[in-house]
């Protein structure tokens, strides 16, 4: 049984020797995709073939999506086939874009004709748009429907729906017209028509727009569910909340990894030959970039040789820049993402940051100069101006790396790249590169003058 206290409040699943088919058809579809989660890949398919269909698919829906891919990448086609039908159509559509595509292609032919044509048109969407996360399971109503026809219909497609919270209204050719709230129904008059009671003003998204701006389009405005719409206005499926979590999910665990040059697919079980794969580019050019931190502390190796107090504390400058740096590049990168960086313009930006990094800059430097005070009279007994090198450089290093830290991901974006691919390594080599030069240079020209 298991060892989990008495107080926790999670439910408590059943250990690996416990789990049957039997223990987890009883357990909410999230409990058993933990469970698949915590058993090797081949059982996990065992269990999850024995289980009912239904079962089955919505513990699939629960996963992320490449644990899910995994295991139905190793069931047979038909039962895989039988699940996917069973799952939500975005949710199945992310399972199959992951899968390889001969192995797609068999889990497809394996469907029902009408079912197989509804996901090969979704697979169809970039995965990173709209098109690639909407479910086209969406209650759209005629304009020209009473109030009364209007709820029979709701009746008939609730099963159907990905959500019953809001009805879209739709002309005869299918355009985007209107849209009606579950309560605007059931207070208006059985004979209205719904186009006398719709509101016209609906907020959409094309197909074609990225999923982050989807996903910064639905927070602005606090909706449960966006209507996605082609270059004709004509509704093709809607967008939900729990979409959008998982887009926000996903984007910020990316963003995070490439930041430090690990790969935005790479999970803590991936197989190791993917890891190094992903790894290593950005290691050997931060490998490079090392070199040429060294190359420019060679450079004044006839100043370390005479001042040897500036060998001890350039840890010290180059620490302090390049997690100033780091801050102003994670605050930048998350307003580009959300959007705020739209309106204000790259001077600004800067003129921002210089402030920023010469308050900081001030306060560091003075502290730095007081400590170096203190530690060489106790150990050194070196000229006092050690003190005032490393608090003047801390200044222009700290302000250096502020600047740096903010227009690393602009730079990046304007160049077309994603803000967060291995900014962290292209701002550690700015820093120590710069930081090093100021701090020697500096120390090179009042110290041995």
């Amino acid at each position: 049984m298991s060892d989990r206290p008495i107080d926790d409040p999670r439910p408590t699943l059943p250990e690996a020797a416990e789990v049957t088919p039997a223990v987890l058809v009883e357990q909410h579809p999230a409990d058993v995709a933990q469970v698949l989660e915590d058993l090797p890949t081949t059982q996990a398919v065992e269990v999850l073939e024995a289980l009912p269909t239904e079962a089955a698919a919505g513990a699939l829906e629960h996963l992320e999506h490449q644990e899910a891919e995994q295991l139905v990448a190793d069931m047979a086609p038909q039962q895989a086939a039988k699940v996917v039908a069973h799952m939500a159509l975005d949710d199945a559509t992310d399972v199959l874009a992951q899968l390889p595509a001969e192995r797609r292609e068999l889990i497809l032919a394996c469907l029902p004709l009408h079912e197989r044509q509804v996901l090969e048109a979704l697979l169809s969407y970039d995965p990173e748009s709209a098109g690639g996360i909407m479910s086209p399971e969406v209650t759209a109503l005629d304009a020209d429907l009473t109030v009364d026809d209007a709820i029979a219909a709701l009746r008939r497609m609730a099963d159907a729906s990905e959500q019953v919270y809001y009805s879209y209204v739709v002309d005869a050719e299918g355009r985007l017209v209107g849209v009606l709230s579950l309560r605007d129904v059931l207070l208006a008059r059985r004979e209205q028509k719904l186009r006398e009671i719709m509101i016209q003003r609906v907020v959409s998204v094309p197909h074609t727009m990225d999923r982050e701006e989807v996903a910064r389009t639905l927070t602005k405005y606090g909706y449960l569910a966006l209507p996605v719409v082609d270059g004709a206005n004509r509704l093709l499926g809607i967008v939900t909340v729990d979409d959008v979590l998982d887009v926000i999910t996903d984007e910020a665990t990316e963003d995070m990894q490439r930041m430090v040059g690990a790969g935005a697919d790479e999970r803590i079980d991936s197989a190791v030959s993917l890891v190094l794969r992903r790894r290593l580019y950005w290691l050997m050019i931060n490998l490079g970039t090392g070199f040429l931190a060294a190359a420019v502390v060679g450079g004044f190796e006839a100043t370390l040789a005479k001042v040897t107090a500036l060998a001890v504390l350039m840890p010290i400058v180059a620490g302090q820049a390049g997690n100033t740096g780091l801050q102003s590049m994670a605050v930048m990168i998350r307003a580009i993402s959300t959007g705020e960086t739209r309106n204000r313009s790259v001077t600004g930006v800067i003129l921002r940051e210089v402030s920023i990094g010469l308050a900081a800059g001030a306060a560091v430097g003075l502290v730095c100069m007081l400590a170096t005070l203190i530690w060489n009279r106790m150990q050194w007994n070196d000229t006092p101006l050690v003190a005032v090198v490393i608090g003047v450089a801390m200044v222009a290093c700290m302000t250096m790396a502020t600047v740096s830290g903010a227009l690393v991901p602009i730079v990046m974006k304007r160049l077309g790249f994603d803000p967060a691919q291995s900014s962290s390594i292209i701002l550690t080599t700015i820093t120590d590169v710069t930081g090093f030069g100021i701090f020697l240079g500096l120390g090179s020209w009042l110290l041995l003058r």
